[in-house]
């Protein structure tokens, strides 16, 4: 392995009001820091946690894996501070170039062989709210005198049922539990790939309970997304089974089936008609 000096690399995350490259933050050069940026929108719990990996496939460059962040906000800046200094990431101090990855929420259990990390979605109420986040690669190397754009994309996707029953001319909303409302061709696990930019090994469940409800009685999940499209089976209350593939509209007034994307956070009202057993999904 070649040996290389390293210059220390303090992590600092900036919130700009503007999310673009020429947006820079000018740093002394003397300072041989590392900074960070973010767009505005993606804004932290302050106890949130992110992992960074710094990655040299070229030149022999001892690999960092896995250093854990924590994001410290003052007024409209957020500063990535690592919660043991010791553990912090470096920069090789002859300029050589090594690839930046960032994801949120930090986990311990990384493949640092092969760059997988397993999720498992089943604490729906913990991911649901927090997401899987990670970052395309980015070439940093020393000295740095610009901010670094970060640009931290949601790999999950959220969906939302609402359901009503239409009748005499009315919808009457229906309360969802764990026991009326399934989900089909989802997965809730799977192993991210730091190298691919994408989850392998997905385990597709062919119905799925929901586990999470709102007070209204509207079923709230998150799933890995799949090539499947989305079917939603609903018991009524005489404990007959009705299965729907959601069908929604595109721009230009078709209906095709849903498809969840990475990113994606959809609430689908499902209409019901007694009379012939249909429904009709609205996305919103």
């Amino acid at each position: 392995m070649k040996q290389i000096g390293y210059f220390m690399a303090t992590l600092m995350l900036l919130a700009f009001y503007a999310c673009s490259d020429n947006d820079d933050l000018q740093m002394p050069n003397d300072l041989r820091t590392l900074s960070l940026k973010v767009c505005p929108e993606l804004w932290w719990q302050s106890d949130a946690s992110i992992g960074v990996l710094l990655l040299d496939s070229k030149t022999g460059t001892e690999n960092q894996f896995n250093s854990e962040y924590n994001v410290e906000r003052k007024g409209d800046i957020s500063y990535l501070k690592p919660t043991d200094v010791s553990n912090v990431v470096l920069l090789p101090s002859d300029g050589s170039s090594l690839d930046l990855i960032s994801y949120r929420p930090y986990s311990d259990q990384l493949d640092k062989e092969n760059l997988l990390l397993s999720v498992d979605l089943r604490e729906q109420d913990k991911w649901y709210i927090s997401g899987f986040k990670a970052s395309k690669s980015v070439s940093v190397s020393a000295p740095v005198d610009t901010a670094v754009l970060v640009n931290l994309e949601e790999r999950l996707a959220a969906l939302d049922i609402v359901v009503h029953k239409s009748k005499e001319g009315s919808d009457v909303p229906v309360k969802l539990t764990k026991d009326n409302i399934y989900i089909s061709k989802v997965a809730l696990s799977g192993t991210y790939s730091f190298q691919n930019g994408g989850f392998e090994n997905l385990i597709v469940s062919d119905k799925y309970p929901f586990s999470l409800f709102d007070e209204s009685g509207k079923a709230k999940g998150v799933f890995i997304p799949t090539d499947n499209a989305v079917t939603i089976t609903y018991i009524d209350e005489n404990g007959k089974e009705l299965v729907f593939p959601i069908m929604v509209a595109d721009v230009n007034g078709e209906f095709k089936e849903l498809y969840l994307l990475p990113g994606s956070r959809a609430v689908v009202t499902l209409v019901i008609n007694e009379g012939n057993q249909k429904a009709t999904a609205t996305l919103n």
